[in-house]
């Protein structure tokens, strides 16, 4: 079963989200594992009923993060200014702390950090157990890694595609967006998928997803919404192509999250400390 929003129950053929800022209903099934085919009402046309399914799915999880996100906001801008005085004009740096470990670490002191951090880790541990059945019974909070990051995007900056290494879920809150937005843009982690679909695919659009053949998708972030999904996804942001004259602002924070399993058998052989490997 899917991670609820909040404590809603979840129903795995529709999900909703409703909050103060955020004002989405999903009416179509985010679980689509077995669905019939659409068969077009002509006598001449006559497939064999049955029914299609998905298999290897990548599981994602999208829902709401209950903070003031114009505090948090704010919290950011002042996050990166610093960083702009250390990089300057540096594109590739000047908009996020993710290179900054000093000024990074300083969000933990923020008074909605706990409540941020509390939520990211209840919802991964959810959805590592429910989703790939790991255990999670010998885990406290203190034990999940957390590792996050603040972005601060204007209209010169970017992210070209990458995926997150070392690390099991990764993640982004988004506390200032708009329809103006850059999306975020997946790609289909199976390469073979190319081979079923042709350059002619129509897009398909719901729920603010517009999928491009098997390929691709493109996720308009909604305000107050956090997105995680497997780190070995491969995504980017695209730059703004906004041109209406308007200042642009894309604010959001990002994670990583993971844990350590449990180690068995490792008695045999005498102890012996490795730290001499780095001496």
């Amino acid at each position: 079963m899917r991670p609820p929003l909040g404590d809603e129950p979840v129903d795995i053929g529709k999900q909703k989200l409703e909050t103060t800022d955020v004002k989405e209903t999903w009416t179509e099934p985010l679980v689509d594992s077995y669905r019939m085919p659409y068969i077009q009402p002509n006598s001449e046309f006559k497939p064999a009923e049955g029914s299609i399914f998905d298999v290897f799915p990548t599981p994602m999880f999208r829902g709401y993060m209950d903070l003031d996100h114009d505090k948090v906001s704010q919290d950011v801008r002042d996050m990166v200014s610093k960083v702009k005085e250390r990089s300057g004009d540096d594109v590739l740096r000047n908009y996020t702390t993710y290179f900054d470990s000093d000024i990074r670490e300083s969000m933990y002191q923020l008074d909605w950090y706990t409540t941020f951090a509390n939520v990211l880790k209840d919802t991964y541990i959810q959805f590592v157990h429910g989703e790939y059945n790991r255990r999670v019974n010998h885990l406290t909070r203190k034990d999940i890694h957390l590792f996050t990051w603040v972005n601060r995007y204007e209209k010169e900056h970017a992210h070209d595609v990458h995926n997150h290494i070392n690390t099991t879920m990764s993640g982004t809150y988004y506390p200032l967006v708009d329809e103006h937005t850059s999306p975020i843009k997946f790609y289909n982690p199976n390469s073979l998928q190319g081979y079923a679909t042709v350059d002619g695919s129509e897009e398909q659009e719901s729920n603010g997803i517009t999928r491009v053949g098997g390929i691709d998708f493109h996720l308009q972030p909604l305000l107050g919404e956090f997105l995680l999904w497997p780190s070995y996804m491969m995504h980017q942001v695209p730059q703004s192509g906004r041109d209406d004259g308007k200042n642009y602002e894309r604010i959001s924070i990002s994670f990583n999250l993971s844990h350590n399993e449990p180690l068995q058998d490792t008695e045999q052989g005498d102890d012996l400390h490795y730290g001499f490997m780095h001496e």
